[in-house]
């Protein structure tokens, strides 16, 4: 998203859908889920847990 520069906000709205319904794969919100079964996080969980949002402003204009 901030590579290609068109992208102003993302929020993330699955984090805990796969333990919430039991990691039953026939829910399509399981297959979303940043934590997957045995607890373990997904690389995308762990690709946000590495970004640093500290000192950046809150608006980014083009």
């Amino acid at each position: 998203m901030e590579a290609g520069g068109f992208v102003w906000l993302a929020f993330v709205w699955n984090m805990n859908a796969g333990p919430e319904l039991g990691f039953d794969p026939t829910r399509e919100s399981v297959a979303y889920s940043l934590i997957r079964p045995g607890y373990a996080f997904s690389p995308a969980w762990l690709a946000i847990a590495e970004m640093d949002f500290r000192g950046r402003p809150r608006w980014i204009n083009p």
